[in-house]
Parts: C-alpha cells; sequence; structure tokens
C-alpha cells in the first residue's frame, strides 16, 4: 500500500532563499505557505484527535481517554503554556496601539510666612493652598515600515505553534494510553495462559508421580516434569509482577492514583476495521507536530523580517494636554486647558554591527526551522510507509501464528495421550507441551504487536482515516 507523497515533499523542499535586499523575511508571500496550504485558523478536527479509538471497539479504552484528557497534568501544563503564548501575543499586538494615559488629583500643600507682629517684631504664621491637576496623553509608535505588525505575527505564529503542539499531546497522550491498554490486555491473557499452564504442569506432575512409583514412568521424566513445573510458576509470578506494573502507569498516565484498581479488556480485539486502500496524503496537513513546525517556521520568517526593519528610521507621535489651578471653577473650565503635539523621528547612525548580527542571527533561526520542517515532513512520511508495509506483513505473520497455536495445542494433547499409553517417551510430551505453550504465547503478543502498529499509523497520519483538515 503507497502513501503519495510527491507533492507535500517536493513542496517542502522548495521552501527556501530570499534576497537580501527584502526587508520583509522569507516568507516574503506565499513561500512559507506549508504544503497543503496549511491556515493559521484552520482548527484541527477533534475526531482526528480521538475518533480512531472507536475502530477497535473498546468501549473502556475511549472512557479512559476521555477522562485522561481533564485529568492527565501534562496535558494540564501544556494548556498553562498555550495560555501563556495566546496571552504574550495580545500583548504583543498591543505595542502596535497607541497608548493612552490619564493623570489627576489633588494636592494640598501648607507653608509658612513671617508676618509683622504689632510690636516691631515678626511671628510665623502657616498659610495653605490647594491645586487640582488633570491631564492625559497619547504615545504611538508609528508602524510605518511594519516592524511591529512583524513581531505581532511572529507571537501569533508562537501561539499558533503551542496549539499545535497542545493537540499534539492530546494525540499523543490518547496513543500511549492506547498503547498501554492493550499491553495490559496482552499481559491479563499472558497471566491467565501461564495460570492455565501450570495447572496441567501440576496435574500431569501427579500422574507422572504415580507412575514413577507403579514403574511405568523413569525417574528422568519426573525431574523434567517438576522443573516445567517450577518454570511455570516462575513465569506467572513474572506475568503478574509485568501486569501489576503496567497496570499502575496506566493509572498516573490517566491521572490517577496507581492503586491497581483499573480493570482493563480480558481479550485482545481483532481489527474489524481494515486500513482504506489509496489514502491521501492531504491527510498528514492536519498532523499537528508538523502544523506546529510549519508555524515556529513561521515566526521565524516574520523576525527575519523585523529584524531587517531595524535599519529603518523610527516615528513617534506624542499628544499630551490637561491643566492646572487652585480654583476648582478654573480646573472645569476648558478655557484653561492646555495641550501639546509633537512628532519625533529617530534613526540609529553606529551600533557597531548589532543590527547586522541580529538580522544574521535570525536568518539563522529561520535556516534551522526550515531544515526543521523539511526533516519533520520527511519522518512524517518514513513513518506513515513504515506502518502501512508492516500492516500488511503482520496480518499475514497473524494468520501463520493463529495456524501454529492451533496445530501445536493439538499436537500437546496428542502427545500426552500418547505418552499416558506408553507410546511415546517424556521428552517428546514435554517438547510438545513447550511449543504449545510458546505458540499461543507468541499468537497473544503478535495480536498486540498488530494492534499497536494500527496505533502507530494513526498517529503517524494525525489521527482517523476519514477528518481532512478543515472538516
Amino acid at each position: 500500500m503507497t502513501f503519495p507523497a510527491s507533492r507535500f515533499v517536493l513542496l517542502a523542499f522548495a521552501l527556501g532563499a530570499y534576497g537580501c535586499a527584502d526587508l520583509e523575511g522569507p516568507q516574503s508571500g506565499g513561500e512559507v505557505v506549508a504544503p497543503g496550504d496549511f491556515t493559521a485558523g484552520r482548527a484541527i478536527p477533534g475526531r482526528a484527535a480521538t475518533g480512531w479509538l472507536g475502530d477497535f471497539s473498546e468501549p473502556g479504552l475511549n472512557a479512559v481517554v476521555a477522562e485522561a484528557m481533564g485529568a492527565n497534568q501534562d496535558l494540564a501544563a501544556s494548556a498553562g503554556r498555550l495560555r501563556a503564548a495566546r496571552a504574550n501575543a495580545g500583548i504583543t499586538r498591543a505595542a502596535g496601539l497607541p497608548q493612552i494615559s490619564a493623570t489627576g488629583g489633588t494636592t494640598r500643600r501648607r507653608g509658612v510666612a513671617e508676618v509683622p507682629d504689632g510690636s516691631g517684631g515678626t511671628s510665623a504664621v502657616s498659610n495653605y493652598a490647594t491645586s487640582h491637576d488633570i491631564g492625559a496623553s497619547l504615545n504611538w509608535e508609528v508602524d510605518l515600515w511594519g516592524r511591529v505588525r512583524n513581531r505581532s505575527r511572529a507571537a501569533v505564529a508562537d501561539a499558533n505553534a503551542s496549539a499545535a503542539n497542545f493537540h499534539a499531546l492530546r494525540l499523543s497522550l490518547a496513543a500511549n494510553i492506547a498503547r498501554s491498554w492493550f499491553n495490559a490486555a496482552e499481559l491479563e491473557q499472558q497471566v491467565r495462559l501461564a495460570r492455565e499452564t501450570l495447572t496441567s504442569l501440576e496435574k500431569n506432575l501427579n500422574f507422572v508421580e504415580r507412575g514413577v512409583d507403579l514403574g511405568t514412568s523413569e525417574p528422568l521424566d519426573l525431574r523434567l516434569t517438576r522443573t516445567n513445573v517450577a518454570s511455570a510458576r516462575s513465569n506467572l509470578a513474572a506475568q503478574s509482577r509485568q501486569l501489576d506494573r503496567a497496570t499502575r502507569a496506566l493509572e498516573i498516565l490517566i491521572g490517577r492514583y496507581p492503586a491497581r484498581q483499573l480493570k482493563v479488556s480480558q481479550s485482545l480485539p481483532d481489527m474489524g476495521v481494515g486500513v482504506p486502500t489509496g489514502l491521501p496524503s492531504a491527510l498528514l496537513e492536519r498532523r499537528p507536530d508538523l502544523r506546529a513546525s510549519e508555524f515556529r517556521l513561521a515566526a521565524s520568517s516574520e523576525r527575519v523580517g523585523e529584524a531587517k526593519k531595524q535599519i529603518l528610521p523610527s516615528f513617534s507621535l506624542t499628544v499630551g494636554g490637561g491643566t492646572s489651578s487652585s480654583e476648582l471653577r478654573k480646573f472645569l473650565n476648558p478655557d484653561y486647558l492646555a495641550g501639546s503635539i509633537g512628532a519625533s523621528i529617530a534613526q540609529t547612525v553606529y551600533d557597531g554591527g548589532r543590527i547586522q548580527g541580529g538580522i544574521e542571527a535570525a536568518q539563522g533561526r529561520y535556516d534551522e526551522a526550515l531544515a526543521n520542517f523539511r526533516q519533520n515532513a520527511l519522518q512524517a512520511f518514513g513513518e506513515v510507509e513504515t506502518a502501512l508495509a508492516a500492516e500488511v506483513f503482520l496480518r499475514n505473520q497473524l494468520q501463520s501464528q493463529k495456524q501454529a497455536a492451533v496445530e501445536s495445542t493439538k499436537a500437546e494433547e496428542l502427545a500426552w495421550d500418547q505418552y499416558a499409553g506408553g507410546l511415546i517417551d517424556g521428552l517428546t510430551w514435554l517438547e510438545a507441551q513447550r511449543r504449545s505453550f510458546n505458540a499461543n504465547s507468541g499468537l497473544l503478543q503478535l495480536k498486540n504487536l498488530r494492534l499497536q502498529n494500527r496505533i502507530d499509523l494513526h498517529l503517524a497520519l494525525g489521527g482517523d482515516f476519514q477528518s481532512l483538515p478543515g472538516r
């Protein structure tokens, strides 16, 4: 099954050079538009993030994933980072708007004056003066060259990248819970198989012990059977320990206290939903980690443009007005208002190479973001292609393993009947028993491995098989 990638990859590698004389960043129009026409306002479908879980027909899995979305602490931390990034975008955007401030107040001052006291001397007399003042001012750096707009757009792109990272964490959390759920389900079955095997071995051990007492079984058979019983007990303890650890780890991932109380599925489901043929490459456009990479690239481009425009002059406008009076009636009279208006221009004449260094640093960060975006795109397609190929291999392998498990189980039953009838030796029977256990244990592992690969495929595609970006 081939996943068409040409349009995405060619466009990803087309992103690149810009003119050094251009005061805009490398984005310069549509050049940094990601393949598939990504847009900052396009939402990532909720179904793409968790809707694919329905393919497994596991209601319990859906329930714990929904619980984790509200209780997982890593997700809560990511939500906090997203709120901070959005607030920072708002702060940066406000820098391009006029800043208006107002002041007002009343001051009462006490003074001392010397006045004649009528006897040729003087005396100190207190006097009081009250003044009222009010004022307002407007300060605005006129964004004539778009420098502030570059900075604002970069902050918005950063916020969009944080939003994409949040969605990526939601998708990853759902995938990790699904993986852990099916790992625990496999271990539940491995424990059950180990317990059934131990019970069977202990029953057979009793038969062999009686046979040794009656002289119909060899002491070697007894030793080997006892060895198998001890190994089965050890394996049961090991599988139980792994199940305990896996269940507690899953509880922590969900956001619960690790009390080992979570009940996972007692069986591994069969994949009832096949992979559609001809999956469109547009599915990857919704993949949140690629969207985050695209937004980081856009932010870097805007910062290159901002750095280049530092060499241009800046313009500021200041408007002020107000009044101050000791009489309230004058204070409220518009005839006594005073005002001022001014404009200023500032141009850097010499900075020792600071501006040029800032341009080169911003360009270097853009080059890094561009290379990361290209690499992430290639990695994404590699993950999809690998998972699609493994889907076929695992399906064929699972069919063969099912046949091996059926045949080995029948062979074990036949070997026991022949051993009990004295037709074969104990080594042949024990070997048949070992093969039967390994075949059935391997079948459980393969079932889980196929489920894990399907989870990897959904993670690589960024969600389910249907939800395209913007739907």
